[in-house]
């Protein structure tokens, strides 16, 4: 009897080591592949992943895990095509992949096509619209306007990997544990979206924890 009981015990001390320990923890990146070939509600003809440039190849994701403060968002390519969007749905009350918080333009410029948008960081609100693309990809999703503009914003581009670094912004963005972060070129002709999944070894720990304590509050019962 004593033997389970310390071994419940024991197990239930490991589950609150964890949590604890999650609690204690920082800055974590999620990576991800790509392994988008469109975004969800595309309906259009074009079937495969990469057709021309980008080649875009994953993503990092960088935030504390703690507060769910988001400092940076990397993304791995060849042959960066701008104008191009950054969209993310910071997961609060929906983690619908598409129902977007904020967006990060740059060179956004296309007369033709009714868009002239500064670069910079926008909360999306009643007055901001889909844009569409119009060539590649066309009728896939390619960014949004008419946001409210938060920041002047300008990614990293160094040939290989474009870098959006939000650390030194006023307004801070702070993701929920089912975010969703996509990246788009004007073409769609490549895309990228991430969004956290459970780790199951991670799952597993915590199951085991609480599984201790239940264990220990049954035989606790059964005694009295």
């Amino acid at each position: 009897m004593k033997k389970k009981l310390v071994k419940g015990v024991a197990l239930a001390f490991a589950g609150s080591l964890f949590v604890a320990g999650s609690a204690m923890a920082a800055l974590i990146t999620d990576h991800y592949d790509d392994t988008t070939i469109s975004f969800s509600d595309y309906v259009g003809s074009l079937a495969v992943d990469e057709n021309g440039v980008p080649k875009i190849s994953g993503m990092d994701i960088t935030y504390d895990d703690v507060t769910g403060e988001l400092f940076s968002v990397s993304i791995d390519m060849e042959g960066r095509l701008v104008f191009d969007t950054l969209l993310i749905n910071d997961g609060v009350a929906d983690g619908v992949w598409n129902s977007w918080d904020y967006y990060v333009t740059d060179q956004v410029a296309d007369p033709d096509l009714g868009i002239v948008v500064e670069d910079g960081l926008y909360e999306v609100d009643a007055d901001t619209v889909q844009t569409y693309a119009t060539e590649g990809r066309v009728g896939h999703v390619n960014g949004l306007t008419n946001g409210t503009e938060l920041a002047e914003f300008d990614p990293m581009w160094d040939g290989f990997t474009l870098t959006y670094n939000f650390t030194s912004l006023s307004d801070k963005i702070f993701l929920d544990s089912d975010y969703v972060i996509a990246y788009t070129p004007y073409c769609a002709n490549d895309v990228i979206v991430g969004t956290p999944v459970p780790e199951p070894a991670t799952m597993l720990l915590f199951g085991t924890g609480i599984a201790g304590l239940a264990g220990y509050r049954r035989k606790k019962v059964a005694k009295k």
